[in-house]
């Protein structure tokens, strides 16, 4: 049997709750406080929950629809605060626990997945991190953070464990290849812009030039693929960079090419840039690859 006493505190925390949502504030009013007998009760009663999929669309909406004046009470509250030991500790005891429910492993993937995609977010996150970059004490800070846990042997080891797991993925390193082609941004040489010329000339609408990135193979950028439904590669090879001299591995060569896009499925030819000297001749080894099977 709750007293007087409780039933007035609880009654004043429900009606300063309600105000505070009516006028857009998701916070605990000033000077009301759950105790902490109650906040056991409700950590308990949390506890190994799995949430449908319905409380989390709730959440989802309640995270993007939180009022910007809410967020910035908030973040000027916890600046320059810090969690000592014993508060991290029991974050990241409660972290692993969280992870070790695969739908709640999942559902924060997914949720992951969904704030960072939006084109909104990831620029209002790039321009925070742009502007506290500025800040020389806060780049002092994390260079020196850094360079403590890089000195540690065991976490040097698992980052590159990590990420060399990572590396295997072939969804992730298709996707960093592609970003890395995009990047630098590689245009046509003039020997590429002749053969390309050439091509359009006797097999118009049949090859396009993807030497700059929009097309790889299991980590190979060809520099010319068919379009037309064949899987058909074609590699100008330079006179000087691919000569004996400079070819140091096996896969390189022009034999290692072609066998290597074989292995994945695709015919490959290999045009030498002094053959385009040669229109007649660089046409016949065109119309024999293309009718060659």
């Amino acid at each position: 049997m709750l007293s007087e006493k409780e039933m007035e505190r609880r009654r004043r925390i429900s009606i300063g709750l309600k105000r505070a949502y009516d006028e857009g504030r998701h916070s605990t009013p000033s000077g009301l406080h759950h105790s902490i007998e109650t906040r056991k009760k409700m950590s308990e009663s949390h506890r190994g929950k799995v949430k449908t999929e319905e409380h989390r669309d709730k959440l989802r909406e309640a995270m993007r629809n939180y009022p910007q004046e809410a967020k910035r009470q908030i973040s000027l509250a916890n600046k320059g605060r810090r969690h000592s030991q014993a508060t991290k500790r029991r974050l990241s005891q409660i972290q692993k626990q969280r992870f070790s429910s695969p739908d709640e492993l999942n559902w924060l993937r997914e949720l992951g997945r969904s704030v960072t995609s939006n084109p909104s977010f990831r620029k209002q996150a790039s321009e925070r991190m742009l502007e506290k970059w500025k800040d020389p004490g806060y780049k002092a800070y994390h260079s020196a953070r850094l360079q403590k846990l890089w000195a540690d042997e065991n976490y040097r080891r698992k980052q590159i464990a990590s990420r060399k797991a990572t590396w295997q993925r072939k969804e992730y390193r298709k996707k960093q290849l592609e970003a890395i082609a995009r990047g630098l941004g590689q245009q046509p040489n003039s020997a590429e812009r002749r053969l390309q010329a050439t091509l359009d000339c006797h097999f118009p609408g049949s090859w396009k030039y993807t030497g700059d990135g929009s097309f790889i193979i299991e980590g190979y950028r060809p520099d010319f693929t068919n379009i037309n439904g064949k899987k058909e590669i074609i590699e100008l090879f330079g006179d000087y960079w691919h000569s004996a001299k400079k070819i140091k591995k096996w896969s390189e060569s022009e034999l290692g090419k072609i066998m290597a896009y074989n292995s994945f499925g695709y015919r490959c030819l290999v045009i030498w840039e002094y053959e385009l000297k040669n229109p007649d001749t660089l046409k016949g080894k065109l119309l024999e690859f293309e009718v060659s099977k």
